[in-house]
């Protein structure tokens, strides 16, 4: 009797946690925004950083040894940002919408004058203008070197 008893509950218990709805599937691959190859041309494209926050430290998270920002891309699946790492390797770092980072090896060839973004915590390199960063609520971001 209480088996049958204990039974009825647990069986609208789960018939109340399963779900009908089809799962929607995230995609396979995450492409980077298509001109973030291209001649890297924005030269004030620093001042897109702080609403690229997430993005930014999900590219840190996935690369401890990234070092420096070199550009910011975005599209509307994906935000690249241009990387340097401490060895002086270039990579891209590709978030998608859901702010998950991959790596990517860096086809193109640099400009010889970029700006480039040290986050805090980085070693600056050679900095001829050295400009704080702050976001919206007015925390330092990093330093900005021209």
């Amino acid at each position: 009797m209480k088996a049958s008893l204990f039974a009825v509950p647990v069986a609208l218990i789960l018939t109340a946690c399963v779900s009908t709805e089809p799962a929607t599937q995230a995609p396979a691959t995450i492409d980077a925004a298509p001109t973030a190859k291209a001649a890297l041309t924005d030269q004030h494209w620093t001042t897109r950083l702080p609403d690229e926050k997430m993005a930014l430290r999900s590219c840190i998270l996935a690369d401890k040894n990234i070092n420096a920002i070199l550009y910011l891309e975005k599209s509307d699946k994906a935000t690249t940002l241009v990387v340097e790492e401490k060895n002086g390797a270039v990579k891209n770092c590709v978030v998608s919408t859901n702010q998950k980072a991959k790596l990517l090896p860096f086809e193109d060839q640099l400009p010889s004058h970029i700006v480039r973004f040290y986050p805090v915590g980085k070693k600056l390199g050679a900095c001829t203008k050295p400009a704080a960063l702050k976001d919206a609520d007015n925390r330092l971001m990093g330093t900005v070197c021209q």
